[in-house]
Order: structure tokens, then C-alpha cells, then sequence
């Protein structure tokens, strides 16, 4: 017998089907209670700064660059859900890891449904919006100016549970 589902997982399924058909299938989902939220969900969560780190634990510093997205498609691979929520994104701004966050998690979009718990801010401007980790001058601080033609969604947790409401 299927569980009911609760308000909230109707809102998460709702922005799921909403992204399948596109292209990159990415919501990146931004608040202080994301993670949080997706823990309570019961969607299956993909804890980068574990896996990730584990995964390339026993690669040379050197070559752990070229092997971040291999590493990740292959965790992603393996997995028998149709979506996945990805928490503890901050391992992706390792500087040594030399990733561009968003643009790999377009590029793992391409493959899998993906809601990723976005650790740092994201400010509305004219033609879309700004995505940002860290402070301006941190070795870890990256910044991304979406573009009219991005194929992805930034949702704001807050406004996600108004939507339940």
C-alpha cells in the first residue's frame, strides 16, 4: 500500500514533473532550512561533502580535479530513485578541486533529475538572478550570473512552503 502524501511531498513532486521535460533537469532549491526540509521529505539524499570526499579520497590531489564529475556521475549512476536531492554542496568549493558548481550541476542535470540545497545566497537582478558561496575575496567564493537562456530553476525554500500553505 502506497504512504499518503503529505502537502509537502505534493509540492516537491509538483517542481519534480515540472522539471523532467526540460533539458537540464536542475532546481537549485536556496534558504538557511533546505536541507533540512529534504531530510524530512523522505527523498533520497546525496550528502556531497561525504560521497564526494570518499570518492576521491584515495586520488592524488593533483588529478582530483579531473575526476570530480566522473566521481559524481557515478555516485548518481548506481541510484534507483528518479530524482535526487543533493545537500552539502560546499565540498564543490573546494579551490583544489577547481569545479565551477553550478556548471557541473547542469552538467549532471543533463542525465538526472536533480534538487540541490544551494549553501549560499541568491539575489533576484533584471534578466534572472545571481547565485553566490562565500564572500567576495574568500579563496572559496564563486559567483553565478544566470542568463535569460539558463535551463534552470532557483526556487527559494521559503517561497516553496508558502506554496503549501
Amino acid at each position: 500500500m502506497e504512504k499518503p502524501q503529505t502537502g509537502d511531498e505534493v509540492v516537491w513532486l509538483k517542481l519534480v514533473k515540472q522539471l523532467s521535460p526540460k533539458h537540464n533537469k536542475l532546481a537549485i532549491i536556496v534558504g538557511n532550512e533546505t536541507s533540512k526540509a529534504m531530510t524530512r521529505e523522505g527523498v533520497l539524499l546525496l550528502d556531497l561533502n561525504v560521497q564526494l570526499s570518499q570518492a576521491l579520497l584515495n586520488i592524488p590531489l593533483a588529478k582530483r580535479p579531473r575526476k570530480v564529475k566522473g566521481a559524481l556521475d557515478d555516485l548518481l549512476t548506481g541510484l534507483t530513485f528518479p530524482y535526487v536531492c543533493l545537500i552539502g554542496l560546499e565540498v564543490l568549493f573546494e579551490p583544489s578541486l577547481k569545479v565551477k558548481a553550478v556548471n557541473l550541476l547542469k552538467q549532471l542535470a543533463h542525465d538526472h533529475v536533480i534538487l540541490a540545497a544551494w549553501p549560499g545566497d541568491f539575489v533576484r537582478i533584471e534578466s534572472g538572478g545571481k547565485l553566490s558561496y562565500s564572500e567576495l575575496g574568500h579563496v572559496e567564493y564563486q559567483e553565478y550570473t544566470m542568463m535569460a537562456e539558463d535551463d534552470f530553476t532557483v526556487i527559494s525554500y521559503q517561497n516553496l512552503v508558502k506554496d503549501n500553505e
